[in-house]
């Protein structure tokens, strides 16, 4: 059973997504079953949420139920049930319940595959007001599935997303740039576009700016700021920027009075070479942790260790479990 932690995600996606949510006939028995839902009385609510479904064909109510299949609150995952309720709700105007029945057309989850009728869901909640749809979108245009391939397409409606300041569209529109034809590349763009999801504190786009400060993309190579903002997302639980972090400390200028690596960048790289040992899964990046990690390990004074493992656990213990992220 998936954390509800955040839950209002269920009414959340949906309230800052666009007025028409604002709008239904909020019965007390569905006030009631949105409190249940928030206590994590998962039975109480999903109950309360069926009567008003059936009753009063009620597309908040079921969005809810469809939530209720998706992440499997207090029941058994079904994303049959869930693609069917997020159905009804989306034909009831739900901005959320639109995207979310446009993802299980995209990918055949819950009903068959049908990528074209999926790009129509999509246009439909980003009209409705649920702007990320402008993404999921512009990736259907990017690869040429269920509509015309059209990178430049792909660009103009993330920047529409951009504007709308949907979660995480700077990310993928600097992807698109960094990563596009030649048509759309714009390496400065894709800089500018990671640095803005960068400062919002996107780990992913925290990761991004640092790779292109490292390899000097867009702009000049900056190694201090590409260590930092690698370790501001490795600080999030963003696992590929542990490796690049510890690297980038070990291979810093030695201190010029000691000529040796600073006790601050040695801790450093121990600490995020261990991150990596405890949490990366490429076989390639797990051999290069391990191997920089003796050579730490030959110069690092042992009683260090035991603190520096404490930190490391509490890194671990207290990133294992991350917040549902929004839609």
């Amino acid at each position: 059973m998936k954390s509800t932690t955040l839950l209002t995600l269920a009414l959340a996606a949906c309230f800052t997504s666009g007025p028409i949510c604002a709008e239904t006939n909020q019965t007390d028995e569905l006030k009631k079953a949105q409190k249940e839902l928030e206590a994590a009385n998962y039975e109480a609510a999903f109950q309360g949420f069926l009567r008003v479904a059936e009753k009063n064909d009620d597309a908040l109510a079921q969005f809810n139920l469809g939530l209720f299949y998706r992440y499997g609150w207090g029941r058994s995952e079904d994303p049959v049930a869930a693609c069917r309720w997020f159905k009804k709700a989306a034909i009831g105007k739900i901005p959320a319940a639109a995207h979310f029945y446009a993802e299980s057309l995209e990918h055949g989850i819950g009903c068959p595959q049908d990528v074209a009728e999926a790009a129509v869901w999509y246009r439909e909640a980003a009209d409705l007001g649920h702007h990320l749809s402008l993404c999921a979108l512009a990736d259907l245009h990017i690869n040429g599935r269920g509509v015309e391939k059209d990178p430049r397409k792909a660009v103009e409606l993330c920047n529409l997303a951009v504007a709308h300041r949907a979660h995480g569209a700077e990310v993928q529109l600097g992807r698109y740039l960094l990563e596009g034809d030649d048509a759309v590349r714009n390496e400065a763009g894709a800089l500018a576009c990671f640095q803005a999801a960068a400062q919002k504190q996107s780990a992913e786009g925290q990761f991004h700016l640092a790779t292109m400060l490292r390899e000097g993309r867009g702009g000049p190579k900056h190694l201090a700021s590409a260590r930092h903002w690698f370790e501001s997302a490795a600080a999030q639980a963003y696992v590929p920027a542990y490796l690049p972090t510890a690297e980038l400390y070990f291979n810093a200028p030695p201190d010029p009075k000691t000529g040796k690596l600073s006790a601050d960048h040695l801790a450093k790289a121990y600490l995020w070479l261990c991150g990596t040992e405890a949490r990366s899964t490429d076989r390639e990046e797990l051999a290069r942790a391990r191997a920089m990690l003796k050579k730490v390990r030959a110069v690092m004074p042992e009683a260090w260790t035991p603190s520096l493992d404490a930190k490391v656990d509490q890194h671990i213990d207290k990133t294992s479990k991350p917040e549902p992220q929004k839609q």
